[in-house]
């Protein structure tokens, strides 16, 4: 399976892999960007019709298998509050019948009162280490010494973020004919597989289960639990569907893409 030619970016927050700081991000190039042919569906806050969650196809204009979707998920509660809670359930995308979701796990309080860290994942694949206090920012070299140097390189930490306080999701999917690959926080986790499925674009959330396991409870209960967390932290979805154009072309014939004033770029 071929993927996307994808670029390399130093991120200063906790691992995903351990008790750490520093990882690796992965996203795609930016001269894929050229590539973007037409906004086909655009939505700033997209609420799912239904307050138990579910799977919920986008109009028509919006399928495709040559694709370049954006998604960002805010979630607001009933007390006006913001931010992603620690425990939200999955939301994401489904296209050509595979899902590419990110969903909340296992989430503990730091080591020594530390901050809460939570087990997010796309597809499960980690997005930040499980039950792991974050480690103090700190400077790898002075700045005095780094910048006048040829000796050192200039790195700094920035503070490790916590999941439970971002106050977005983000997460970008690209489909080109039967590849389906999704980049999660800016490449923090990545995925790609194959798929052969409908064309259709849906997104989907599935609302956080409740903790009470009890089985003495029915069904009918169960789907109280999870309506008044539904009603707790419910998503608003803010996406960009475009087509994609191919990005081979006979070498005989003169390039007919776009010029780089008319290329269609990411909402900042």
């Amino acid at each position: 399976m071929l993927t996307v030619a994808r670029k390399v970016s130093y991120d200063s927050g906790l691992s995903t892999v351990g008790n750490f700081s520093g990882m690796l991000r992965f996203e795609p190039v930016d001269s894929l960007y050229s590539l973007r042919e037409k906004l086909l569906f655009s939505a700033a806050a997209y609420r799912p019709p239904k307050p138990g969650g579910g799977t919920f196809a986008l109009p028509a204009a919006a399928a495709g298998d040559a694709l370049d979707i954006e998604l960002n998920v805010t979630f607001s509660d009933s007390n006006g509050g913001s931010g992603v809670p620690a425990d939200f359930g999955t939301v994401g995308l489904v296209v050509l019948g595979k899902s590419v979701t990110i969903t909340s796990g296992k989430c503990c309080a730091g080591a020594g009162g530390g901050a809460k860290t939570c087990a997010f994942s796309l597809n499960n694949v980690p997005l930040g280490p499980e039950c792991s206090a974050a480690p103090p920012p700190k400077v790898l070299h002075d700045p005095d010494v780094c910048c006048s140097s040829l000796i050192y390189t200039c790195l700094w930490f920035s503070p490790a973020a916590d999941p439970a306080v971002h106050q977005v999701l983000t997460l970008r999917v690209l489909v080109d004919r039967s590849v389906v690959e999704g980049f999660a926080m800016g490449g923090r986790a990545t995925v790609a597989m194959r798929a052969f499925g409908s064309n259709a674009t849906s997104v989907v959330w599935t609302p956080p289960a409740s903790k009470d396991k009890s089985k003495s409870e029915g069904s009918a209960k169960e789907g109280e639990r999870r309506l008044a967390s539904a009603a707790a932290a419910q998503p608003s979805f803010s996406l960009k569907v475009l087509s994609m154009r191919t990005g081979w072309r006979d070498p005989a014939l003169p390039l007919a893409g776009k010029s780089d004033d008319e290329e269609v770029r990411p909402a900042r």
